[in-house]
């Protein structure tokens, strides 16, 4: 979604909203798409980049589109805390705290999240500010992710 965002072209707008609605049209999700870092993932890509791809579609399409999200985030919520997910759940914290904060009425997502969000940050991230798994691409995605949330 970004880098189509990064070109800026009609096609590219077009391409993004074409490839959600594929998505949305989906029976049932592979295991994959529905892990909650994934989710939390296509949460904030959708809510971040809505105005590029949504803004300007077709009403049924908004909607089909915001009704996602309030779903994944309701699973996303149920599905905490996130401990068995390594350093996968700052990313589904993120999503949950985009949902929380794109769609007011769902603020109790924002509770929730937050309620988690300082353990996982002390779980993950050790005294000398490495990642726990100690992995120079695991701390970058966990400083992506906490930076993400900061904004």
């Amino acid at each position: 979604m970004r880098d189509l965002r990064a070109l800026g072209t009609d096609a590219a707008r077009s391409r993004a909203r074409h490839l959600v609605s594929e998505f949305l049209d989906e029976e049932q999700l592979d295991p994959l798409s529905a892990q909650p870092d994934v989710s939390g993932a296509r949460i904030t890509a959708w809510l971040g980049h809505y105005d590029f791809f949504a803004a300007s579609a077709n009403d049924d399409f908004r909607q089909q589109l915001m009704s996602r999200p309030v779903a994944e985030a309701r699973t996303l919520s149920a599905a905490l805390p996130a401990e068995e997910q390594d350093g996968r759940a700052l990313t589904a914290l993120k999503g949950l705290l985009a949902a929380s904060v794109a769609m007011p009425e769902h603020a109790n997502y924002l509770t929730r999240a937050l309620k988690f969000l300082t353990a996982e940050v002390e779980r993950q991230i050790l005294s000398d500010g490495c990642h726990i798994e100690r992995s120079p691409a695991a701390h970058l995605a966990a400083l992506q992710d906490l930076c993400e949330i900061r904004a």
